[in-house]
């Protein structure tokens, strides 16, 4: 944002960097948490998100088109949508990694559940990768 003022006794704080690979909410929650003091300024919370990232997330960040992010909540969206991948991966390792035999489930069908999972699963992967 080009046309931000940033305030003398404003000082940045240091964010937990966001690389791609963590969850989502919890680095937004992090970050507005770090931004309390200047919560009610989007142009703020909108400039300074850049600093929360590294890696291909910032290189996502820089490519944002200006004219399309007016808001905190159009920034958030976007991110949101451009990382909502990692979150489908993240559960679907957690449900393979609990996921046990039944009593009842002979293995036949305990091995075919299983590598459905894997399956997609490894679409998931697949399809963040490319």
């Amino acid at each position: 944002m080009p046309d931000i003022v940033v305030p003398k006794k404003f000082k940045v704080p240091e964010f937990v960097k966001y690389t791609g690979l963590e969850c989502l909410n919890k680095h937004l929650r992090s970050y507005c948490d770090k931004m309390t003091e200047v919560i009610r300024d989007e142009k703020f919370l909108i400039h300074f998100f850049q600093d929360s990232l590294i890696g291909s997330a910032f290189s996502w960040y820089m490519t944002l088109d200006n004219i399309r992010i007016k808001k905190w909540s159009d920034l958030a969206d976007a991110f949101l949508k451009q990382y909502k991948l990692n979150i489908d991966i993240a559960s679907n390792r957690t449900s393979l990694m609990v996921m046990e035999k039944g009593n009842k489930e002979t293995v036949r069908k305990y091995t075919y559940r299983l590598k459905t999972k894997q399956c997609m699963y490894n679409h998931l992967c697949w399809r963040k990768r490319w």
